[in-house]
């Protein structure tokens, strides 16, 4: 999707003219703007806006010279945090990806990702609202925050879809990680509403071997679709030689080899 650009100035509730234009946006470009006005409020007003909308990345570009330290830093995590779960944004997760790829090929230690999708998410969203979905959605970031190591990071990576970044281990050890985080999902139904919900997630993964950052998440991202292709709520680990995967059983989980 091309980015469409606005530049946002004087973001004042007064400006009749500047409603208008509001009111014929999108739902996302609203949302854009809701959070650029918070964060004016910040600011004070003091300054130009430039929001980018490119898939779910919004970005604000804004004259830090007319903010304070604090005003800054609140800002500056604004813009890589996700409004709905609290964790970094498509942003945020990619800049955390590079820093802990220039991180392996400094100190020469393994690197691996894992790419989560909730499974039938859509079909949670039509039967139950998107109400509903939110609280599956923020109920999936906490599970999987719970099973990860401390020094592991997750962002919302668009959508139902989460990446998942896993320093100091090759595609064997990140395996086990991210079934701690399946099998924590899945562990009990998620409470929204009056409902309770039986939410499963599959998982792709790829060990760093060198490359660009899209070659990894392009790995991780087949071994996704591996994942969904053989009956979903599994793990699916690229190892460099061969496609590796689970499957729940109700005696623990498996290792088994996934065809291509």
């Amino acid at each position: 999707m091309e980015a469409t650009q606005m530049d946002v100035a004087n973001l004042k509730k007064s400006d009749a003219e500047q409603n208008a234009k509001i009111a014929q946006l999108s739902d996302t470009a609203k949302e854009a703007l809701a959070r650029a006005e918070e964060a004016g409020k910040l600011a004070k007003g003091k300054f130009l806006f430039e929001v980018t909308l490119s898939d779910d990345v919004v970005r604000f570009g804004f004259n830090k010279s007319d903010l304070s330290a604090e005003a800054k830093a609140a800002l500056e995590k604004q813009a890589v945090t996700d409004a709905l779960t609290g964790v970094l944004n498509r942003r945020g997760i990619l800049d955390k990806l590079e820093a802990e790829i220039a991180r392996a090929e400094r100190q020469g230690k393994p690197l691996s990702v894992g790419l989560l999708d909730i499974d039938h998410f859509k079909s949670i969203n039509d039967r139950y609202g998107h109400a509903v979905g939110d609280v599956v959605l923020c109920a999936v970031v906490e599970r999987a925050q719970a099973a990860l190591r401390g020094y592991d990071a997750v962002g919302r990576f668009g959508g139902e879809e989460f990446l998942i970044v896993i320093p100091g281990v090759e595609a064997g050890g990140a395996l086990p990680v991210l079934e701690r985080v399946r099998l924590r999902v899945s562990e009990t139904p998620v409470a929204a509403e009056a409902h309770r919900i039986s939410v499963t997630v599959s998982i792709g993964g790829a060990a760093y071997r060198g490359g660009s950052i899209d070659s990894l998440i392009r790995a991780a991202d087949e071994a996704l679709y591996r994942a969904k292709a053989q009956g979903r709520d599994r793990s699916v680990i690229d190892t460099g030689s061969e496609l590796v995967g689970t499957q729940s059983r109700t005696s623990g989980t498996e290792k088994v080899a996934v065809a291509g």
